[in-house]
């Protein structure tokens, strides 16, 4: 036999031509000649080939059943089969007769979304307002942050308006298996009480399906100065970094109350967002189209500003991050403008009227474009 080895390629594996060939070359390796179709040696090597094409692709799908077994018996994870919003509104009334009802099962909409009466509520008279519950008709996160009045579908004659109290909270899309899948990777990682910072946040992303990315201050309890010892405060948001509904992060605080060890001071807020504006001027390269290169400069600003992805590492692993970052910069911004094609170069930028650094308010800080970046191309 030959000294040499031919390496097979794990990328190949599940292509069972390409394993063929493959074996034969390694037979050709071995007695100088290579065995053609219909030959015994083709034959067994195509077989082979098959059998280990199917083997490979079994073997990621036997994995991940046997993760999510573990999952289910070890950590009590299940995937979540989805949940429908609810919410709380005033209904303003006239005319109202002892008796009236406001039934459960009224219905009534916010745009696509429609809403029911969870209680009948029973009415008397000249009653002028009412506090009802409701909840989405269907399972979904389109229920949730619903704000504002509502339609009723059904005229009531006592009714004059339906108004939501707050945003509508805790609708849940039905899980999908990848996202089930690295809910249980992180509940292993994070197996037992939750005892650091990290610890804690995968608990709230775990309770809260739609935050996206959770950042943990250690030792920081809100409204207080200095490090509290066994404190931590979280701040979920969602995948646009917009806040999380306080009906939802008193849901999440409510089962952590039940994971955590005793005296531990666990916090869950909503992140502080600060307004900010940019005004920049920039040359552009001869040929360029200086109403385009101005949509893009903005878009630019509106990216490096974006709430969503602020914080966020630029390689990051599959869970998102978000680290604390309190301090817009100037030069990162004038970098974002001039890195976009057919700038030439950045003649100045302001931050909220001036050329200076801009300081986040609060815990937690967040940016917040307010108007679109003034573009001046010259």
């Amino acid at each position: 036999m030959p000294d040499e080895y031919i390496e097979l390629e794990t990328r190949a594996l599940a292509d069972p031509d390409a394993l063929r060939e493959r074996s034969l070359d390694i037979s050709e390796a071995d007695t100088g000649h290579r065995p053609q179709p219909g030959h015994p040696m083709w034959h067994q090597a195509d077989a082979f080939s098959e059998f280990a094409a199917q083997t490979e692709r079994m073997v990621p799908s036997v994995a991940r059943e046997i993760t999510r077994y573990l999952g289910r018996t070890i950590l009590d994870l299940y995937t979540e089969e989805g949940s429908a919003a609810e919410g709380e509104t005033t209904w303003t009334l006239e005319g109202v007769v002892a008796g009236d009802l406001i039934e459960a099962g009224t219905q009534l909409a916010s745009g696509q979304v429609v809403l029911e009466v969870t209680e009948t509520v029973v009415l008397t008279a000249a009653q002028a307002a009412a506090v009802v519950p409701v909840a989405a008709l269907e399972a979904g996160s389109a229920g949730s942050g619903l704000t504002g009045p509502l339609t009723l579908l059904r005229s009531l004659p006592f009714v004059q308006t339906v108004s939501l109290n707050g945003q509508t909270f805790n609708g849940r899309d039905p899980e999908e298996p990848e996202i089930f899948d690295d809910r249980v990777a992180r509940g292993f990682a994070h197996i037992g009480r939750p005892t650091k910072p990290e610890d804690f946040a995968a608990l709230v992303r775990d309770a809260i399906p739609t935050a996206y990315r959770v950042l943990a201050l250690d030792l920081y309890v809100p409204g207080t100065v200095g490090e509290v010892e066994r404190a931590v405060t979280l701040v979920p948001v969602d995948i646009a970094g917009q806040s999380i509904p306080q009906g939802e992060r008193d849901l999440a605080a409510a089962e952590i109350a039940l994971e955590r060890e005793p005296n531990w001071i666990v916090s869950i807020i909503a992140p502080t967002y600060t307004d900010v504006t940019v005004t920049v001027a920039v040359s552009v390269w001869p040929g360029a189209d200086p109403a385009d290169v101005q949509t893009r400069v903005q878009v630019a600003v509106a990216r490096a500003l974006d709430p969503g992805e602020w914080g966020q590492p630029p390689a990051t692993s599959r869970i998102p991050e978000w680290h604390d970052e309190p301090i817009v910069r100037r030069n990162e911004l004038i970098a974002a403008c001039d890195n976009v094609d057919d700038v030439r170069s950045v003649i100045d930028l302001t931050i909220n009227g001036g050329t200076a650094d801009v300081m986040l308010a609060g815990p937690a800080p967040l940016p917040r474009l307010a108007a679109p970046a003034v573009v001046t191309v010259v």
